[in-house]
């Protein structure tokens, strides 16, 4: 702005102070985006942080399976009573024999998992303990071949792992009173965040895999001593055909129809690679993306439980590429 100065007789131009209208626009809308960008990035990196707990929490439980099964070893080695501590003296009380010094008639074989969509339950596999069958055996003279005695059909060298838990009653049910229990220690895990499990799809382009419905049978050979992992591909279903949920066992007259007995045989579980693949259920950076855990066939510690990178490139027994997305 210019004035007129009548005691110097010239003009002077006057200072002008603040922002125009449009600098302060100017000023709040790059604001606007900065702070918009900010919200953005922290959003998306806590959504890809609780993505990333959620995997590690889910191999953290399939894992933690395995230590239970190897600490077990040790307690029943350590000549403790391993199966009345671990599943208490109502489950023990069911296994009838005659244990001997140090020992006990009932034995903890292992952990039954069952995975199914978002959840991981886990339970206690306990059955006869082979070694007492085997030391009472007093009273056998002979065996004939298709003699139901247990100490004659464990006495067959020809048998499987899988063969001798079935005689042993291995189971991850139990029954007293009419009501039936869980065996011993059990736990739920469900995913977090949304998060769940699903199959790998077959090849590039396809859409991606349905729900997984897995159940894992980790457990120590009877015989040797270790430690084996079989699979089957379904959740453990009671008699009308409807997935078990552990947390909701009650009374029930045929507890082997919620329990993994029925389907301990040659026909329901084998050895093999297992691929999960975990799908962010939405979370926006990974949302082409699913992280895989691969549990190794026949895996023996929670070594042979492994997650993969994304950008891994897998394969299974027959050379083909399995993938969690299209890449």
């Amino acid at each position: 702005m210019l004035m007129y100065n009548k005691s110097m007789g010239i003009i002077l131009k006057e200072e002008q102070s603040g922002f125009t209208i449009i600098e302060v626009m100017l000023f709040l809308a790059l604001t606007g985006f900065l702070l918009a960008g900010i919200l953005v990035g922290a959003g998306s990196s806590i959504a890809n942080q609780r993505y990333k707990d959620a995997i590690q929490d889910s191999v953290d439980a399939i894992r933690k399976a395995y230590s239970f099964v190897a600490d077990t070893q040790i307690e029943l080695r350590d000549g403790s009573d391993a199966c009345t501590s671990l599943v208490g003296n109502a489950a023990a009380s069911m296994f009838s024999g005659e244990a001997g010094r140090g020992r006990t008639s009932c034995a903890v074989y292992g952990a039954v998992i069952t995975i199914k969509k978002d959840t991981i339950q886990t339970t206690t596999l306990v059955g006869k303990d082979y070694y007492d069958v085997m030391m009472h055996a007093d009273n056998v003279t002979e065996c004939a071949e298709d003699s139901n005695i247990d100490y004659c059909k464990l006495s067959n060298q020809s048998n499987t792992d899988i063969e001798i838990l079935k005689i042993l009653k291995a189971n991850n049910l139990f029954q007293d009173n009419n009501s039936t229990y869980v065996a011993g220690n059990s736990s739920t895990r469900v995913l977090k965040w949304g998060t769940y499990f699903r199959k790998p799809i077959e090849s590039v382009g396809q859409e991606e895999g349905g729900e997984m419905e897995l159940t894992l049978l980790i457990f120590r050979s009877p015989r040797d001593g270790s430690i084996r992992t079989l699979t089957m591909n379904d959740v453990i279903k009671d008699a009308t055909g409807e997935p078990v949920d552990y947390r909701e066992i009650g009374t029930s007259d045929r507890p082997e129809d919620k329990g993994v007995y029925k389907y301990i045989d040659n026909d329901s579980f084998s050895a093999q690679d297992v691929y999960l693949c975990i799908d962010s259920g939405g979370v926006e950076s990974y949302a082409d993306h699913a992280r895989m855990i691969r549990i190794m066939k026949n895996a023996h510690s929670q070594s042979g439980v492994k997650l993969e990178d994304f950008d891994a490139t897998i394969y299974d027994s027959d050379g083909k590429e399995v993938l969690c997305d299209n890449k």
